[in-house]
């Protein structure tokens, strides 16, 4: 993907502070962007923060939340709608995966996994991305999903023949 030098323009990364994300929010700023970053570890977003605005010169808005929880969407969207900064692109890079026998997990760990993975995801795409067409400017970003489709291949693969075994 090829983006243009977008001074003032607005990221949101979810999942910023390791891996893809991370790696994400070191190459949008030198594209001028400015970001919106989420995750749970307050002081790591702090210090990402700190870390890019003297380095680029650019806006960073930390929002600390827990995508897995009912409701972030719409708290993450209130928030950026007060700080009055308009998304331009959005990543959604959070996600998790759990494995195991499916009739031995914990179904709480699964609920908040389906709610971050899936819900979340979702009501994101679905608050920012109106005022994204509005604008002609609707650029996503679902990384979170390739990443665990390369991992579910094997999950699921053990999961069909522990099925097997079963019948």
């Amino acid at each position: 993907m090829t983006v243009k030098k977008q001074k003032g323009k607005t990221v949101l990364i979810t999942g910023p502070t390791e891996g893809i994300g991370y790696e994400l929010t070191k190459l949008f700023p030198k594209d001028h962007f400015n970001l919106v970053l989420v995750a749970r570890n307050k002081i790591k977003l702090e210090e990402m923060a700190n870390s890019l605005k003297k380095q680029f010169n650019i806006k960073v808005l930390v929002i600390t939340e827990d995508l897995s929880k009912v409701n972030s969407a719409k708290s993450i969207f209130d928030q950026i709608t007060k700080s009055q900064m308009e998304i331009d692109i959005l990543v959604n890079n959070a996600g998790v995966a759990l494995y195991g026998d499916f009739g031995r997990t914990d179904l709480n760990k699964e609920l908040k996994m389906i709610q971050l993975n899936i819900v979340t995801l979702t009501e994101l795409v679905k608050y920012f991305l109106p005022n994204m067409l509005q604008k002609n400017r609707a650029i996503l970003l679902i990384l979170h999903l390739l990443q665990l489709f390369n991992q579910g291949q094997k999950c699921l693969s053990m999961q069909l023949q522990r099925l097997m075994y079963y019948h």
